[in-house]
């Protein structure tokens, strides 16, 4: 047998080994959780944990099986982005790599925007979106005279069957080499990130050296739901679901602003945003810089309370806070999008005359 043979044959058995070990799990999870069902803890301590972490989403357990049985999309099609053999073999580590379609879309490409000072900005956008979404405030940002440097996340502005392969690292390395390049022809870096994005911008901040941060409705803790999944059991669905497709409601914004963002979010790819959230969570005692955080009252993927969590841990001597009281979660598209970018602006402009005085 070749080299070449020898190495391909390890790989698909390696990868084998992993979807054997993953499909275990997930039936000692379910045992698991039956077992606490009907059998439960005596130990008061003990079974509040057990409760929180495994019997909490009971009661919303038949609502998603409703959500699952009785889409409101058509069933074929819904049955078809969930469930796609390409996509699995691709998850379980890169079986066919060569099936995932990595061209990238009209629009999704990285900008950079040059300044006429030494003050950059870089931005971060959100899961399942791309750099376009971010097009309009680089060029309000651009026009003060900022350098502006959008970066690409990886798995993103391609297909979301990419997106399943990547995780939570790939997208922070994503961020660093966008700050990396910003820091080379600026001193002084400010870093601004939409949603997931704004996670993202957070764990930098709390790592590098960054002079400013404006954090766009950034999911910390989103609760005991995601999308009318319960959390604690998207790890195990995420083994045979690659994909869930979204309300077209929930599009619609991105559709009027000429975004084109995936149809569908990728379900491994939100339990490495849940990863993302833990890590950040317990960097964020670690931010010193001045820092502006964006809300949006109407924002039912990401809730108000993630304000005060942020507000309460960071060290950050100057902390503003606004919420968009007509916005829902796509704040650069929604009803108060000139107002944010307006807050952005000065709060930047305030920060850059502070420096210069």
């Amino acid at each position: 047998m070749s080299n070449e043979r020898r190495a391909q044959h390890d790989t698909t058995w390696s990868a084998w080994k992993l979807f054997l070990s993953n499909l275990a799990q997930s039936y000692i999870d379910f045992f698991r959780w039956v077992r606490h069902l009907f059998l439960p803890i005596t130990d008061t301590v003990e079974q509040e944990k057990a409760y929180k972490k495994v019997l909490s989403p009971y009661g919303n357990f038949f609502r998603w099986v409703y959500r699952l049985l009785f889409p409101q999309r058509g069933t074929s099609t819904v049955l078809k982005m969930m469930f796609n053999i390409e996509t699995l073999s691709a998850y379980f580590h890169n079986l066919r790599p060569s099936l995932i379609d990595k061209s990238l879309r009209d629009g999704a490409q990285p900008f950079h925007l040059e300044g006429n000072s030494d003050y950059g900005v870089l931005l971060v956008h959100g899961y399942c979106s791309n750099p376009a979404e971010m097009r309009e405030l680089g060029e309000v940002l651009n026009n003060e005279g900022y350098t502006v440097e959008a970066v690409l996340l990886k798995g993103h502005g391609t297909n979301v069957r990419d997106l399943t392969t990547t995780d939570f690292i790939d997208w922070y390395e994503s961020v660093l080499q966008g700050y990396d390049r910003l820091s080379k022809i600026c001193s002084n870096i400010s870093i601004l990130g939409h949603s997931m994005g704004g996670t993202l911008s957070l764990l930098l901040a709390a790592n590098r050296n960054v002079d400013a941060i404006v954090s766009l409705c950034a999911p910390l803790d989103l609760g005991k739901l995601y999308h009318g999944l319960p959390i604690p059991v998207l790890p195990a669905v995420s083994k045979f679901i690659s994909k869930w497709p979204k309300k077209k409601a929930h599009m619609k914004l991105h559709d009027e602003a000429g975004v084109e963002s995936y149809r569908a979010s990728s379900l491994p790819g939100v339990v490495e945003m849940f990863d993302l959230m833990e890590v950040t969570r317990e960097d964020l005692n670690k931010i010193e810089a001045p820092l502006l955080i964006v809300g949006a009252k109407y924002d039912y993927n990401v809730p108000l309370s993630n304000i005060s969590l942020l507000e309460q841990v960071v060290k950050s001597k100057r902390v503003e806070t606004f919420t968009a009281t007509k916005s829902g979660h796509s704040v650069l598209f929604d009803k108060d999008k000139e107002e944010i970018f307006q807050k952005v602006v000065a709060f930047l402009e305030s920060l850059k005359q502070h420096e210069e005085s």
